[in-house]
């Protein structure tokens, strides 16, 4: 808890899919998710959500009829109690007092405590303490890192947000804290961040490479190759056994297994 934690990726390299996807993993987990969007809509992080949870591909979900749909959702809800809140700003329309205010009326209105938050993303939300015409840029993304870190404190749960990578980090095959756009600043207040490295070949397998960039609580460096089913949400760990491969990762631990050593606890301290 009271940390925040970040994924580097490109414009297009799967950083909302991946958040969507660990949203939905927590859910199975049990756990209360509320996720704020900036940039996808309601609706499609809903969908994104949805397709990964039932198991479906977005044009079977959208065959379903109205009671079939109930009845995906009562067997998902019969397996797990967290639910989710998805709530929609405009894009840099947003800061962390109105995240703030969010979370204390979803506690008093509806006795909702998210157990994790998750912000898409932060380079398009607007800083609290400085005003756009009176900061660069620099300033202004490490401010909105502190703020989002200090709401992570402030109600003790982990914030999750994504972070994109500058003009040298687009289609590199490796990635590191100084390919993050417009400021350093944001490593330095991250307590993780991992990578999400992509090419054209890995594109084709749809794999990507996950790298441990940033990790106060354990090693970096450490990288993993993970598979993606685009067209139900989720991503999976790459086994030496294909018979495994495409099942979905289902534990958030696993799911960033080392594949430098072949165990499944080098990321044990990412927990909450």
């Amino acid at each position: 808890n009271k940390t925040l934690a970040g994924v580097l990726g490109g414009s297009g390299s799967g950083k909302s899919a991946l958040m969507t996807h660990l949203s939905a993993n927590w859910l199975r987990m049990g756990h209360n998710v509320l996720y704020i969007t900036l940039e996808l809509s309601e609706h499609m992080v809903a969908k994104r959500v949805d397709q990964n949870l039932m198991n479906l591909d977005a044009p079977a979900l959208m065959r379903l009829t109205e009671s079939q749909y109930k009845s995906q959702i009562k067997a998902i809800r019969d397996k797990t109690v967290g639910k989710m809140i998805v709530k929609e700003y405009p894009t840099g329309g947003a800061h962390a007092g109105h995240f703030r205010h969010l979370l204390n009326e979803l506690l008093t209105k509806q006795n909702f405590k998210p157990r994790v938050i998750v912000v898409d993303y932060l380079g398009i939300c607007a800083s609290s303490r400085i005003k756009k015409s009176g900061a660069n840029t620099y300033e202004t993304q490490k401010s909105i890192s502190e703020e989002l870190r200090s709401l992570a404190i402030e109600f003790d749960v982990p914030v999750f947000t994504g972070v994109q990578t500058n003009r040298g980090g687009v289609g590199a095959t490796d990635l590191n804290m100084a390919d993050i756009a417009d400021s350093y600043g944001v490593a330095m207040t991250l307590d993780l961040l991992i990578g999400i490295i992509t090419d054209d070949t890995l594109r084709e397998n749809s794999q990507v490479i996950m790298k441990s960039i940033k990790n106060r609580f354990g090693e970096i460096d450490v990288s993993s190759l993970v598979g993606i089913e685009y067209s139900k949400m989720q991503f999976y760990d790459v086994a030496d056994n294909d018979s495994t491969a495409g099942l979905p990762s289902n534990n958030t631990a696993a799911f960033f297994q080392s594949k430098k050593s072949g165990s499944s606890d080098k990321f044990k301290d990412f927990k909450f």
